[in-house]
């Protein structure tokens, strides 16, 4: 493994403070300085971040995806304004489980304009919790790349009525949004309503040229809690949020509706010295794509898409005592997610109802996993054990339905003309593992962990079912392949973590070897592939993944803080020996921070290096990459006021210089007239402010 030179002077600029600090002498009469702006506060064990409810509120982000672009190792791919795509450790899409309140949810876009983390605005969640890589295998199947958890508290200490409300603008797009949150808790049960709204307009980026990115989004969620009997609790909560004119410059279509419907129930107990819990959820996405009502028609062809998603799950959780130092964690769970999608095509905006393709033609995949984890200590240490098994069943039931022009093919002969089968039922029997060790160096030094694991990711209703017609012109055709492998990810990963009182340390180094990576490509013949024309294909090929974060904190006065990470992914497809699409380059942050109490000023540089290592060309590869992207360094300004009348005013200027910037990781556009992958630019320099209060 080639180090490159900018990741060592990366590495230089985050550790030249330890030789400051780190024959310092510990001072208890310090400022105690709140972790605020830059978000991911240590959860308490390398490799895991927990961005806290103070800091939810104080994000000027768009969504789940925007906001977890502030943690080290985390990018995401922006199409518009709203539904930034997250990538852990150069994994994204189906390679990272994210769960919010503790159920699943799948979007209804074939192209992912909605991924989960779109219907996760920042201030309707108490805290949200990033698990880098495989730390444990409770929470579903998959999950190589790592696990997100938007989180609510429930069951509140205080009684009575409690609650907060805020607000947020910025320049740039004229975004508005405001929030509230009323909670009324009683000695056995408690009720919380919360209220978000949301409008922004599409921004400018440093050349001045407007990106489309504008959205409406409104949302309601309502949660009560009741204490039946001792340790009997029971929960409910409904989730309602509509999104209505999203636009996007990276794909050839807009959304003028995007909605979500969603319900949980949880009961927990205690029997015989066991924890047990039982929830289960209910979800639906209701989704319509054009490229006419918040556009000017520019094809010979007006098209739409309706589409749905249909999310049911349920999990039984039981926590066993073994001995006195030991904890077992027996899970079952099951999931079934059902997506449909219709393509219609029309001379005129006016007529628009000529089938042109079953984009998803009724697919459907269920999974049913035991899960036995145990957890306890070894010597001065933790370990965790931990085994799986996945019983997955797809199926397409609309793939036999054909359009009805005759130069239009049904997603059973697209499957048949470039992979040799129809669809049929897929079924899976995957087997997972994890071994997890944590223990301190010395008392008082460094704590280190090492992590094995082997998890399987079976393919997800695009990658297996999608069938995207275009007669004349095979390069815009988009065939998923029903005969796909499950991923077998097998991965070890190694890190140190060191806390003090004005210091803080941490990194970590992974490798994963993928046996069976499910990649998009392009037709060209290869093995298992039978036509030569250049459509969007899936195959399973070999591939490695491997890199390294680190992140520091200092303290170099009573006051001021200096923070700096950097995260690093080098990923290849080792049988096609070329590298993987959409992988992030060397990218990091160094923060300069003054805290005192009631206020706090501060100044943040994002960077990244140049990305040179692309998949950009469809004759030889995917063509997922849009280019070789610069390298960038943005500048942004930050300050806080906070009091008992006050509440919290946040103020602050996001690149400041106005530079134009863009991050590598774009969205592949599957406009079927446009099939070049788009990379959006991010917005230029923003002022914004934010208010918050509790009450």
């Amino acid at each position: 493994m080639r180090i490159h030179r900018r990741f060592v002077t990366a590495l230089l600029l985050i550790f030249c403070p330890w030789f400051v600090v780190f024959g310092a002498e510990s001072d208890d009469t310090r400022t105690t300085m709140p972790d605020i702006v830059v978000l991911g506060t240590p959860a308490g064990s390398p490799g895991s971040e927990m961005i806290s409810g103070e800091e939810l509120s104080r994000a000027p982000a768009a969504d789940g995806g925007d906001l977890l672009r502030a943690v080290n190792g985390v990018s995401a791919g922006r199409m518009g304004g709203r539904g930034l795509d997250p990538a852990i450790r150069g994994q994204s899409q189906g390679r990272i489980n994210v769960l919010v309140d503790g159920a699943y949810v799948f979007g209804a876009c074939p192209n992912r304009m909605d991924p989960p983390s779109a219907f996760a605005a920042p201030y309707s969640w108490d805290q949200v919790l990033v698990l880098k890589g495989v730390q444990t295998l409770r929470w579903g199947g998959g999950g190589s790349g790592g696990t997100v958890i938007f989180q609510r508290e429930t069951w509140p200490d205080e009684r009575g009525v409690t609650g907060r409300a805020g607000a947020a603008a910025s320049s740039n797009g004229t975004n508005q949004s405001l929030f509230g949150d009323l909670q009324f808790a009683g000695e056995k049960y408690y009720l919380r309503g919360r209220l978000f709204e949301e409008d922004a307009g599409d921004y400018e980026d440093g050349n001045g040229d407007a990106v489309r990115s504008a959205y409406e989004e409104r949302g309601a969620a309502v949660e009560t809690g009741l204490t039946i009997t001792g340790a009997d609790r029971l929960e409910f909560s409904a989730d309602v949020t509509r999104g209505k004119d999203i636009r996007y410059s990276g794909a050839g279509m807009d959304a003028p509706k995007d909605d979500l419907d969603a319900y949980r129930v949880k009961y927990r107990t205690a029997l015989g010295g066991a924890d047990l819990q039982f929830e289960a959820w209910h979800s639906k996405v209701h989704h319509l794509m054009d490229n006419y009502s918040l556009r000017q028609l520019s094809s010979p062809m007006a098209m739409r898409v309706p589409a749905r998603s249909t999310t049911s799950g349920a999990r039984a959780v039981v926590e066993l005592p073994l001995g006195e130092t030991w904890r077992t964690t027996l899970v079952l769970d099951y999931l079934d997610n059902s997506r449909h999608a219709t393509r219609f095509q029309g001379p005129a905006p006016g007529d628009v109802n000529t089938v042109n393709s079953y984009l998803w033609p009724g697919a459907e995949i269920r999974d049913t996993g035991l899960v036995a984890e145990a957890s306890g200590s070894v010597g001065s240490g933790n370990l965790t054990l931990g085994v799986r098994y996945d019983y997955v069943d797809a199926g397409a039931g609309k793939a036999d339905k054909a359009p009805a022009s005759p130069m239009l093919r049904s997603p059973d002969e697209l499957y048949r003309a470039y992979y040799g089968r129809a669809s049929g039922d897929a079924r899976e029997n995957s087997f997972s593992a994890l071994a997890r060790y944590e223990r301190p160096l010395w008392d008082g030094g460094p704590s280190i962990f090492a992590g094995v694991s082997r998890t399987l990711r079976t393919a997800d209703a695009t990658e297996r079912y999608i069938a995207a017609n275009s007669p004349m012109n095979p390069a815009m055709r988009w065939v998923g392949n029903p005969g796909l492998d499950p991923e077998d990810h097998r991965q070890a990963d190694l890190g140190l973590g060191w806390q003090r009182s004005s210091w803080e340390l941490s990194g970590a180094v992974f490798y994963d070897d993928v046996r069976d990576y499910i990649t998009p490509d392009r037709a060209r013949g290869q093995p298992g592939i039978l036509l030569d024309d250049g459509a969007r294909i899936y195959r399973n090929v070999s591939a490695e993944i491997y890199g390294l974060e680190v992140e520091g904190r200092f303290d170099l006065t009573r006051h001021w803080r200096l923070e700096a990470s950097a995260a690093y992914v080098h990923a290849d497809n080792t049988d096609d020996n070329r590298p993987l699409p959409q992988i992030p380059p060397l990218n990091g942050r160094l923060q300069l921070a003054r805290y005192s109490g009631s206020w706090d000023v501060g100044a943040r540089l994002r960077w990244a290096d140049k990305q040179s290592r692309v998949d950009d060309d469809p004759a030889t590869g995917s063509g997922l990459d849009a280019r070789e992207t610069p390298g960038y360094g943005v500048l942004d300004l930050f300050a806080r006021l906070s009091g008992p009348t006050l509440g919290e005013l946040g103020i602050g200027i996001d690149n400041l210089l106005d530079k134009t910037w863009a991050d590598h990781l774009n969205r592949g556009n599957q406009d079927p007239f446009n099939p070049d992958p788009v990379q959006v630019n991010e917005p230029g320099r923003i002022l914004w402010v934010n208010w918050s209060r509790d009450f």
